[in-house]
């Protein structure tokens, strides 16, 4: 157990991966964006995120490199992730 006064961060996954849609929000004028990226499990996830909490590794895509629409699916369809478990270190 923490001590109160004892400085933390949170531990989360570092989630890397590929737009492959976006879509304006309904609900504001937020760029949502459909995620697809492989998890700390080595599992294949899909995710969507609003323009905010993402950046862009510099990586642009081509013009000729980007998905066909019809293959992809809405970012309405795409279930939301649970955060990973929090983990203590011994420091």
């Amino acid at each position: 157990m923490l001590r109160v006064g004892t400085k933390v961060r949170l531990v989360q996954p570092v989630i890397e991966g590929e737009v492959v849609s976006r879509r304006l929000s309904d609900d504001s004028d937020d760029v949502q964006y459909t995620v697809a990226y492989v998890d700390a499990n080595g599992d294949e996830q899909v995710r969507a995120f609003s323009e905010s909490q993402i950046e862009s590794l510099g990586e642009e895509a081509e013009e000729g490199n980007q998905p066909a629409p019809a293959a992809v699916a809405p970012a309405a369809a795409v279930a939301p992730v649970a955060p990973a478990p929090v983990q203590r270190s011994g420091r």
